[in-house]
């Protein structure tokens, strides 16, 4: 697919995503919810402390809310579902007919489905920082903003790939949603987005640190409010580059023997 035709999806998706529609203000007020409600634990759990498990009373704040702007960017139930409907239809045979790489489509979808909450988010935490008010400490470490973009488009990418691999997958499994379903759920509760890593179990955090789930919630998180040493800076990175090779290798695989499959069934 090429710039131009790029630009057209990204355009698109933007404007439909702009439309009023009835689950996004429930969004929204999920959101609002959940900032509340993880506020209310956070302020219980620093009542007499300034440090719990490497994480500061004051940093609390800038946490909860760079943890929704993450949870809220890794959101995409709709256009996998939509990927994976393709497939079960036999709709996806105009990736193979057209010259449209499904790959560059599924992202410009991506991106202009996430512009919107993208940049409120931005403005919010700017907002907060610079206010005519006392802000809260640590919104975002901005000393290190190279890095922290760097993190939150890496982090971004990968999640992406292995959507991408979710939905090649539908073309062998009869049933592939609720692998969507079980990934949302594990970067909701154990990606450190919406708690710290520090705060779970020893064995808990090992496990933990055997998946790509650090990735895409306790590094751009961390970074963000400038957490991290330089020594984890390059071990993430280092991280990002196996686990995106291992993915990406996966996700050809899948794409490629699923085409072939796809075509030998007649789409």
């Amino acid at each position: 697919m090429n710039a131009k035709a790029f630009g057209r999806v990204l355009k698109n998706t933007l404007i439909m995503d702009l439309e009023y529609r009835f689950n996004y203000v429930m969004l929204v007020l999920a959101s609002l919810i959940t900032l509340v409600m993880e506020w209310a634990i956070f302020s219980n759990v620093f009542k007499d402390r300034d440090v719990v498990s490497g994480l500061a009373a004051s940093s609390a704040f800038g946490f909860i809310l760079y943890g929704l702007l993450i949870r809220t960017i890794q959101n995409m139930w709709g256009p996998i579902f939509a990927s994976i409907e393709e497939v079960k239809d036999g709709s996806f045979r105009r990736y193979i007919i057209q010259p449209v790489f499904h790959p560059s489509y599924f992202v410009a979808q991506a991106i202009g489905n996430k512009l919107t909450p993208t940049i409120a988010a931005v403005v919010i935490c700017v907002f907060y920082k610079f206010g005519p008010f006392d802000a809260p400490e640590s919104i975002l470490a901005l000393s290190d903003l190279p890095y922290t973009i760097l993190s939150f488009a890496l982090s971004t990418l990968l999640l992406w790939i292995a959507y991408l691999l979710i939905v090649y997958a539908s073309f062998f499994l009869d049933e592939s949603t609720f692998l969507v379903v079980s990934l949302n759920i594990a970067l909701s509760l154990l990606s450190g987005s919406q708690l710290p890593l520090s705060w779970y179990p020893p064995l808990v955090q090992k496990i933990i640190g055997l998946t790509p789930l650090p990735l895409w919630g306790d590094w751009p998180l961390r970074a963000g409010l400038g957490m991290l040493s330089d020594a984890e800076k390059i071990q993430y990175l280092g991280s990002w580059c196996a686990w995106s090779l291992a993915l990406g290798v996966l996700v050809c695989f899948f794409y490629k023997g699923g085409l072939k499959r796809y075509e030998s069934f007649g789409g």
